[in-house]
């Protein structure tokens, strides 16, 4: 091999080994916005039956919840309290009757945060969680004798949710949904609270 092939031949492999340098990219790591919250709710829950409004009405709901925020989607563990006490219809030789009703739901929901500036938030989403209902009722017959029965179920909660962030403070509107076979426990929670 002449020394004129053997300086083409160094030539061609010296290009081929630099064709295969790659210019080192240094991109930017990305960011995530994380947020955890842990806050307290209140709310007037007012129920979709008539019959519920009847005997029971609307009443005062409170509540604890605890999240997390990645970016534009979020997720929100929620329990709530109700209690009322009510006035039952009466029939025949009932002369009166009381009655208590209690929800517990515990609910998971799915959240999206339509915008953010900075100090005003606006979200939606929607959930499924589980709701422990108690009724308690108490009969005095015109004659004297009385009775008390009490019922305890657990039912599936459905429920869609939006509202509007300001820090530390937040207010929503939740339309649940609770179905049994005899009424709808569900109804509008106006609500709001701190976020700590």
């Amino acid at each position: 091999m002449c020394i004129r092939d053997r300086a083409n031949s160094q030539t061609q492999n010296l290009f081929e080994s630099n064709s295969a340098i790659q210019p080192e990219v240094n991109l930017p790591p990305v960011e995530r916005n994380t947020e955890f919250m842990i806050g307290g709710k209140a709310g007037y829950y007012v129920p979709y039956e008539e019959a519920m409004t009847e005997i029971y009405g609307a009443g005062f709901m409170w509540g604890l919840y605890t999240g997390l925020w990645i970016d534009k989607w979020g997720v929100s563990l929620d329990v709530k309290d109700y209690r009322k006490d009510g006035n039952p219809y009466t029939y025949g030789d009932v002369g009166s009757a009381s009655s208590r009703l209690s929800l517990t739901p515990i609910t998971l929901t799915g959240l999206y945060k339509f915008s953010d500036n900075g100090t005003l938030r606006t979200y939606g989403g929607a959930g499924f969680g589980v709701v422990f209902i108690k009724e308690d009722l108490s009969m005095t017959a015109t004659w004297g004798d009385s009775g008390s029965v009490s019922e305890k179920l657990q039912k599936l909660e459905f429920h869609t949710t939006g509202g509007i962030r300001i820090d530390p403070l937040y207010f929503e509107v939740s339309f649940s949904s609770i179905p049994t076979q005899g009424v709808n426990f569900g109804g509008i929670i106006f609500g709001g609270g701190l976020i700590f």
